[in-house]
């Protein structure tokens, strides 16, 4: 299986990074957080019946996003654009997808391929679109959506 290079944003002929601000809204489904849980498994928002958080929880649009996030992707960890903490998202910033982490999904190469299509075509300039992916044994639905159209 051909894997994505999604690590480096794209730019045009005119050598201008295409991704553009604000960042588009990724929203990121996936069957199997509800048998995995490892990321909600310390947040004081998770609850048997989800995810409770209210909607001005900072850390939500990441929780959201994952296993794509928007982020430096030459550092190790992404940055999570929490403007009050001084962690804000540059122009040559773009979106990637989160290897080597416990997420039973990006371990598995023909999910994780998924996930690199969708960083890849936000990072050419795509800023709305979705994609659904059902197999036997999972199903991801993600939807990117752009904060400056009626979604």
């Amino acid at each position: 299986m051909n894997q994505i290079q999604a690590l480096i944003p794209f730019v045009d002929s005119a050598n201008e990074i295409l991704i553009k601000f604000p960042l588009p809204i990724i929203k990121v489904q996936m069957s199997q957080c509800a048998i995995c849980k490892f990321c909600c498994q310390w947040c004081a928002y998770i609850s048997d019946s989800g995810c409770q958080a209210p909607k001005d929880y900072e850390l939500l649009e990441v929780c959201n996003a994952f296993p794509i996030l928007i982020g430096n992707k030459d550092s190790r960890w992404p940055s999570f654009g929490i403007e009050q903490q001084g962690d804000v998202y540059p122009p040559e910033f773009g979106a990637f997808a989160v290897f080597g982490r416990s997420c039973q999904s990006t371990q598995d190469e023909r999910q994780r391929t998924i996930y690199q299509l969708v960083a890849r075509l936000i990072n050419e300039g795509n800023r709305h679109f979705s994609i659904y992916e059902q197999c036997e044994d999972y199903s991801i639905h993600i939807r990117v959506l752009d904060p400056l159209k009626k979604n």
